[in-house]
């Protein structure tokens, strides 16, 4: 039951936190039901696009791309709902891209293999554009 008490507070923290000090940037896989990566700021919007490759149980070279198109924005989630449901096992790479000197870059590289929701959420912010 302790363990149940903590594990609430630190995802109720993290949620109450999470892209609150900037722009943050996260993955996460077979987190209740979906994979995902995605970047946001609750301060301002950004000009940002989200590409999240899934790479199937135990397979390190077929995967599938989830793909939030460029454009301005406050959230860029790149997500696949009920896709955690149907096998475990799911790998998560998110390329987090936005202008730099006016040509599209990837800005942030982040890999999950579980559902590690504070990942990219304790983040300070960071500044681009």
């Amino acid at each position: 039951m302790r363990k149940i008490v903590l594990t609430s507070l630190i995802a109720i923290h993290s949620i109450a936190n999470a892209g609150v000090n900037g722009l943050t940037f996260h993955s996460r896989a077979n987190c209740g039901g979906f994979n995902e990566s995605i970047s946001w700021n609750a301060k301002g919007s950004h000009r940002m696009k989200t590409e999240s490759y899934h790479f199937y149980p135990k397979s390190h070279t077929q995967y599938h791309l989830v793909v939030d198109a460029m454009r301005v924005t406050w959230r860029s989630a790149a997500y696949h709902m009920y896709e955690g449901y149907e096998k475990q096992g799911w790998h998560v790479v998110g390329h987090h891209i936005m202008p730099v000197h006016n040509k599209p870059q990837i800005v942030q590289f982040t890999e999950a293999d579980d559902c590690i929701f504070y990942d990219g959420w304790w983040a300070k912010g960071q500044n681009y554009e």
